[in-house]
C-alpha cells in the first residue's frame, strides 16, 4: 500500500487532470468488456502498460509488483478452466482442449480490465480521485466510506509494524512455535487496537460536528484539455479497430 501511494504521489501523471485519466482508463476498461475477446484485452493491456512505463514514469519493478499479484492469480486460475471431473464412475480428471478459447478470452479480459485499473491507481492519489467521484453521482456514504478506510489501512499497517518489531526484538521468532504464537498474539492484539483506533476516529468526528460529509480541499488541478481527451477517444477507437482487425484475420 506504501508502495502505490508513494508512485501515485511521484509519476509525471500526478497533476494531470483526474477526468482525463478516468476517461483513459475506464474507457478502456469498457473496450475489453464489449470488444472481441482475448484481442482486444491483450491490446489494452499493451497500451495501458506503455502509458505506466513511458508516459507516466512508473517504476518497472514497482509496476511489475503492483500488477503482478493479480495476474499470478489469474494464471493460478487457468488450469480450473482446463480440467473436467467426472463422479460418474468414481473421480476421474481429464485435460479439455475445447475450454482453451474460453481460458484465453477470461484471461484476456481480465488482463486488460486490471491493467486499466491499475493504471488509475498508480497515477492518481485518492485525495485527488474524490471529487471526480462525487461529481460522477457516487453516494456520499461510499465516498466517506473510502476516505476512513484508506485512513484505517496505514493506521493498521503502522500499528502492526510496530507490534512485529517489538516482538522481534524480544526473539519472538526464534523458532516456528514461538513465532505461531507471536503472530497469534499480534493479530489479536492488532484487531483490539483496530477497534480502539477506529472508535476513537468516530468520537473524535461527532466531537466536531461530523454530518456525513467529510469535506475535503480541492488541489488547483490544470483544467481538462479537448485535445488530450480527443487523443484519448482516438486511442480507444483505434484499439477497438486493431482489434476487429486482428479478429478477422484469426478466423479467416
Amino acid at each position: 500500500m506504501y508502495l502505490i501511494d508513494r508512485i501515485a504521489h511521484t509519476n509525471r501523471w500526478t497533476r494531470r487532470p483526474t477526468p482525463e485519466k478516468l476517461f483513459l482508463c475506464l474507457g478502456g476498461l469498457v473496450l475489453c468488456m464489449a470488444g472481441p475477446a482475448p484481442v482486444t484485452g491483450l491490446l489494452t493491456f499493451a497500451a495501458t502498460a506503455a502509458c505506466a512505463l513511458f508516459a507516466a514514469r512508473v517504476p518497472p519493478r514497482a509496476y511489475a509488483a503492483v500488477l503482478g499479484l493479480p495476474i499470478g492469480f489469474l494464471l493460478a486460475g487457468l488450469p480450473v478452466l482446463m480440467i473436467s471431473v467426472d463422479l460418474s464412475g468414481g473421480p476421474l480428471l481429464s485435460w479439455r482442449a475445447d475450454q482453451i478459447p474460453l481460458a484465453a478470452a477470461l484471461i484476456g479480459r481480465a488482463a486488460g480490465a486490471v491493467s486499466c485499473l491499475t493504471l488509475l491507481i498508480l497515477t492518481t492519489p485518492v485525495h485527488a480521485m474524490i471529487p471526480g467521484l462525487r461529481r460522477l453521482g457516487l453516494p456520499a456514504f461510499l465516498v466517506e466510506i473510502m476516505l476512513l478506510t484508506y485512513r484505517m489501512i496505514f493506521v493498521v499497517a503502522e500499528t502492526a509494524a510496530s507490534g512485529y518489531a517489538a516482538q522481534a526484538a524480544r526473539l519472538g521468532y526464534s523458532g516456528w512455535r514461538r513465532s505461531l504464537r507471536s503472530l497469534g498474539m499480534l493479530a489479536a492484539a492488532l484487531f483490539q487496537r483496530s477497534m480502539t483506533r477506529a472508535r476513537h476516529m468516530e468520537t473524535g468526528l461527532a466531537a466536531r460536528g461530523f454530518d456525513g460529509n467529510l469535506a475535503v480541499l480541492p488541489e488547483d488541478a490544470p483544467p481538462v484539455s479537448a485535445l488530450r481527451c480527443a487523443a484519448i477517444a482516438l486511442l480507444l477507437g483505434g484499439l477497438f479497430a486493431c482489434a476487429l482487425w486482428l479478429e478477422s484475420l484469426i478466423h479467416v
